[in-house]
């Protein structure tokens, strides 16, 4: 297969990704926005239904047209396209949030479009195709990530005419979060937010073991904070520095003294000073554990959903914990080869969950356990995400909770470290996580990456974790 055109960014363009939109290519924008001048990406399986429903009631009262064309270089004919998508989106200036707004399928099939809105205001919009072909998406005024889009500005009862949006062939732009190791990148991914305020909670997990970590990721996501590692009997330097510089009002210990120290926890309160709250949550099992987690950041605000994963493995729940945080929700550690536990039954009844989705097959989340959970739930409250391996299981997950989006995350789906300190920035930008083997891109993460009509990709790892070929996107 021949490789994709790739646009290799030096590290300190790479912070740009965090504001999911660039400059001209390859440099990106260096200042992050805040959570709420996002865009909201109504596009996907978890969030599409009730748009569609509040757009069926909705009344048109101005039009949006223009025509779609390809041109394969700046010296070829331009030609029609006939096959395009279109996605919009409306400012709201009461939470200064672009909405997005239901438009047909069918809108761009001819090359030309006029798509009814509901309201004056501002819009944007972006054209795809098929992921399969090898044009790749465009915003209006030819941006590759929204925030450089040019905006439509529609007065009641206007027929606004954009005139010709081009497409282009697909390219990547890519970047790398790393460090000498484990901990510096964590790190590295930490500063990349760029958060100007003082840091709500860290999370601190051993970097060498996985399940106290697993819940962790997800907590610090929807509780707007920060996921770093730490060996088990000491706190390692770099790690020290990062704490001192978040300031964080909370860190909270993923895991029992055999897991992480008691000496790591008085070097954590030295690092923060004495206006930091430092705790431990740890059970008698990973189980347990991540249980405490989950009630602890998720008690007072409840959710809808839940992603159940098992706690013998980590690949499944890596993918799973920025899709989680995309829709404010927990993962749920569970041991897919018995029954659900007693912890997991009572967080589902006290957090108020309806909707559950299990991470991977039945060989690691068994059918006892989706029996028990749609036993609870019914049928309609459980759904499962699987592939055939790793990354199929992660695409299947990012399909179902992520629309198009600018930026995906990809980390190597061996190792949990890098993964799951890149799940808060993940969800800082609202970017789906995929997975890859070291030396090149597996076809099943391939196909989600052109699936979600994604840009740039930022790699988290340094080479010898994700080597030269992954970098280029050369699949596998």
């Amino acid at each position: 297969m021949r490789s994709p055109r790739v646009v290799t960014s030096a590290l300190t363009a790479v912070l740009a990704l965090a504001l999911v939109a660039a400059v001209p290519a390859p440099a990106f924008a260096a200042v992050p926005p805040s959570p709420e001048d996002q865009r909201s990406h109504q596009q996907s399986a978890w969030e599409q239904e009730e748009a569609s429903r509040a757009a069926a009631d909705a009344v048109s009262v101005a039009t949006i047209s223009g025509s779609i064309v390809y041109r394969e270089s700046p010296a070829a004919e331009a030609t029609k396209v006939a096959s395009a998508r279109i996605s919009m989106w409306r400012l709201n200036t009461d939470t200064n949030r672009w909405d997005w707004v239901d438009v047909p399928s069918d809108a761009a099939s001819t090359g030309s479009f006029s798509v009814g809105v509901p309201a004056a205001g501002q819009y944007r919009l972006q054209v795809f195709t098929d992921p399969l072909k090898k044009m790749g998406p465009v915003y209006y005024g030819g941006a590759r990530y929204f925030f450089e889009s040019s905006i439509v500005t529609v007065a009641e009862n206007e027929a606004a005419n954009v005139g010709v949006i081009e497409l282009g062939p697909r390219y990547f732009d890519t970047a790398r979060l790393e460090g000498p190791d484990r901990f510096a990148t964590a790190v590295a991914v930490s500063q990349a937010i760029g958060r100007e305020d003082r840091t709500p909670v860290v999370y601190i997990a051993n970097g060498y073991k996985f399940p106290d970590a697993l819940a962790a990721g997800p907590a610090a996501i929807h509780s707007g904070g920060i996921f770093l590692p730490t060996a088990p009997d000491h706190l390692p330097s770099v790690i020290a520095t990062e704490l001192t510089r978040l300031n964080p009002a909370r860190v909270v210990i993923a895991g029992d003294e055999n897991s992480v120290s008691d000496a790591v926890r008085r070097q954590i309160a030295a690092a923060v000073g004495s206006d930091t709250s430092v705790e431990r949550l740890g059970g008698a099992t990973r189980y347990e554990t991540a249980a405490l987690i989950v009630r602890d950041a998720f008690e007072a605000s409840g959710s809808y959903y839940a992603i159940v994963a098992t706690g013998a493995n980590f690949p499944d729940a890596l993918a799973a914990g920025p899709a989680a945080g995309r829709m404010g929700a927990p993962v749920l550690l569970v041991d897919g080869a018995g029954n659900l536990d007693e912890s997991t039954r009572a967080l589902i009844g006290d957090l108020g969950i309806e909707k559950v989705l299990i991470a991977g097959g039945p060989t690691t989340v068994g059918p006892v356990v989706e029996a028990d959970l749609v036993n609870r739930l019914g049928q309609p409250g459980v759904t499962r995400l699987n592939g055939d391996d790793r990354y199929r299981t992660a695409s299947k997950i990012n399909e179902w909770v992520f629309g198009n989006e600018d930026v995906a995350l990809l980390a190597n789906g061996y190792g949990f470290v890098d993964a799951l300190a890149g799940g808060p920035f993940a969800g800082w930008i609202g970017a789906p996580l995929f997975l890859s083997d070291g030396a090149c891109v597996p076809y099943g993460t391939w196909d989600g990456i052109l699936a979600r009509q994604v840009s740039g990709v930022v790699l988290l790892g340094s080479a010898a974790t994700l080597g030269p070929r992954v970098e280029a996107l050369s699949v596998c």
